[in-house]
């Protein structure tokens, strides 16, 4: 029986249904018309869309494997590569579909936190499989430069596998992956950083051996996932460049206004400092053990709503996004704020 994702089904009940959403950690929404043009609906949708990740990530296209969204390629990398009881570590905090996908596939899961020296990692990682870390992080945003990441791979040698997810590398490094080592998958879509989550178009940069196993997985799911998904991911890729450009202008000045309203609050509230570029921000409330039942607080009593913390395994913590329209920021966080009053 499949374990609920607590997150996602929180998410869906109050993220966008709530007047003021400081949760939703995506850019904000393109419209379809935005794109255009009519993407064509037929059987090339997914070359055309193969052929533009691999232009613009300079990945060859034997690597990669269209995918149902981010969250596709997850389930994908665990169903096809995945047996039951494999060990598979997963970073914490982290994104819960991190871990509860690969258990929902059988596998036995271990969580360790990162390291500044991946050699330091090796012991926890010792009967892993398979390695699963986002970069950069969520929710905290911080940053591991691909050496990190290519040094583990190496660490873990060619048998294992090293799995990142880079939902958000765009706003950090526009048009780049970390994938290159022969035991390295990264996922990807077109959701977090460009602006077209209806789309559900992602896609796995994977080693060569493992494509057919990856690619095998949709016929015991979907079938044939439609072509207007990938018709859409391909106009999401093809025109990064100005969708990019359109989160950066949208969102000039939402930061420094947040880390402004966290410092006036420094008696109750610390945050690890956010990339340049990102979308959120990773809060802890030092009076507060566990702060869901203020948040539950804030979407019943002043129409506001942060991720709660322990859906990362962090109950202290939250996750404060700022993709709100800059007319409604303030008022957001003074909502916010009284919400969080101990």
């Amino acid at each position: 029986m499949l374990q609920p994702i607590e997150y996602l089904e929180f998410a869906l009940q109050h993220f966008v249904s709530t007047e003021y959403d400081l949760a939703s950690s995506g850019a904000p929404t393109v419209a379809p018309q935005e794109l255009g043009y009519e993407a064509p609906d037929d059987a090339d949708a997914r070359l055309r869309f193969t052929y533009a990740i691999g232009g613009r990530y300079q990945v060859p296209i034997t690597n990669l494997v269209p995918t149902l969204g981010a969250s596709g390629a997850l389930d994908v990398v665990c169903r096809g590569l995945l047996g039951h009881g494999d060990v598979v570590a997963v970073e914490q905090p982290g994104y819960e579909p991190l871990w509860r996908v690969p258990a929902a596939s059988g596998a036995k899961v271990v969580r360790f936190e990162r390291a500044e020296d991946p050699a330091a990692l090796m012991p926890t990682l010792a009967d892993a499989k398979l390695v699963l870390l986002s970069n950069p992080h969520n929710p905290t945003t911080t940053h591991v430069p691909d050496e990190w990441l290519h040094q583990l791979a190496a660490l873990l040698g060619p048998d294992r596998l090293l799995v990142v997810d880079e939902a958000y590398r765009e706003l950090y490094q526009p048009a780049s992956t970390a994938f290159g080592p022969p035991n390295l998958i990264c996922i990807n879509s077109v959701t977090k950083c460009l602006g077209v989550p209806w789309a559900r178009a992602g896609w796995i940069s994977a080693p060569a051996d493992t494509t057919s196993r990856l690619r095998r997985v949709e016929m015991f799911s979907v079938g044939a996932a439609p072509p207007s998904c990938f018709a859409w991911g391909a106009a999401a890729v093809e025109q990064a460049g100005w969708l990019l450009e359109r989160v950066t202008r949208m969102q000039q000045g939402k930061r420094e206004r947040v880390l402004e309203w966290l410092d006036a609050r420094r008696e109750q509230l610390a945050y690890v400092e956010p990339l340049p570029g990102s979308l959120f921000v990773w809060v802890r409330h030092l009076k507060l053990h566990d702060v869901t039942p203020h948040v539950l607080r804030g979407i019943e009593e002043e129409g506001v709503v942060v991720a709660p913390g322990g859906f990362f395994g962090a109950p202290s913590w939250f996750r404060l996004a700022f993709t709100l329209s800059a007319e409604r920021l303030d008022e957001g966080l003074e909502r916010l704020g009284r919400a969080l009053e101990v």
